[in-house]
């Protein structure tokens, strides 16, 4: 809700530059907000679907994904979502030269690195490597940065993350606001102003039991209105499809007329080979319509059909 939001664009870019380490030229400076879906290179392919999915003007592609429980695969499906990614811009049409750099932040309530002895590192980095040479893999394009709150938060407690003029390092203000987002019963003074705008869209200060309720109707108002407006403009472009069709086939009766007029023939005989002008809603005034062709036959048939209207009278009986 907070970062897949056109509207709160420059949330999600502080967030990203300092979750992702991002300084000076690197930071990103705008930011284009993808579709949720990651793309797939197989048409039968499984939807993934993650929580922000992003790109910098650099053309650079985030993803973004908050696991509030743990789950077994998780791991795996961040690898996943990277293939997908990077297979689906060389299907695109874009040569190996053209790939751009993919990065996915996953933030998880729980950690996810178990095993380790001595572990104190909330926030992991993760790149191919060689192994032999413990270096990363040249022309490495695919990173992946995990931060597990719950080892944050330990750390946070015991007094380990060092403070400046009484705040949190940006990034850490980062973490500690998706540690505490949803259970926040008031904005924290001690944070800078883009951590309390966050809060403050988030509405957190102020929610109770009746307005999250309330909220909840609001979105799935906006959800079913969304859905209305677009089955609205797909009647209206079928019934434009349909129309047009009408449309063809009443000029190719009109033109048909004018060829029989043009041999001479009797309108007792042109009659029973009409289908659209005979029809019971225009049929009164078909002796109008044949005498309007025939003193018009030197006009198009499409501004013969306009001038007469049969569209209009007809198009709610095809």
């Amino acid at each position: 809700m907070l970062f897949g939001n056109e509207n709160h664009k420059e949330i999600l870019i502080s967030a990203i530059n300092s979750l992702l380490n991002f300084q000076g030229n690197d930071q990103v400076q705008e930011i284009e907000i993808l579709q949720q879906q990651i793309p797939s290179f197989k048409s039968k392919a499984k939807q993934s679907i993650v929580d922000v999915r992003c790109r910098t003007e650099k053309g650079e592609e985030l993803i973004v994904e908050m696991q509030r429980e743990k789950e077994e695969n998780f791991l795996r499906r961040t690898q996943y979502y990277m293939a997908r990614v990077i297979g689906s811009k060389l299907e695109s049409g874009e040569t190996y030269s053209q790939l751009p750099k993919v990065y996915l932040l996953a933030l998880s309530k729980q950690n996810l690195f178990d095993g380790y002895l001595n572990d104190i590192f909330y926030e992991k980095t993760v790149v191919p490597m060689i192994q032999e040479l413990k270096a990363e893999f040249p022309s490495n394009l695919m990173t992946w940065k995990f931060y597990e709150i719950k080892r944050f938060d330990k750390e946070l407690k015991a007094g380990q993350i060092k403070r400046v003029d009484g705040k949190l390092p940006l990034k850490e203000q980062w973490l500690d606001f998706f540690n505490k987002c949803g259970t926040a019963s008031a904005i924290p003074e001690d944070t800078d102003k883009v951590i309390q705008d966050a809060y403050k869209k988030m509405h957190l200060a102020n929610w109770n039991a009746d307005a999250l309720i309330e909220y909840d109707l609001m979105i799935q108002s906006e959800i079913e209105d969304k859905i209305k407006r677009e089955k609205d403009k797909k009647e209206s472009e079928l019934k434009g499809e349909k129309e047009g069709e009408l449309k063809g086939e009443i000029k190719g009766e009109i033109s048909k007329i004018k060829d029989f007029l043009n041999f001479g023939l009797s309108k007792e005989i042109i009659v029973p080979r009409l289908k659209f002008l005979t029809h019971e809603k225009v049929r009164e005034k078909l002796e109008s319509t044949l005498t309007y062709i025939q003193d018009h036959r030197n006009d198009s048939d499409d501004e013969i059909c306009e001038k007469l209207g049969l569209v209009g009278d007809l198009k709610d009986s095809f």
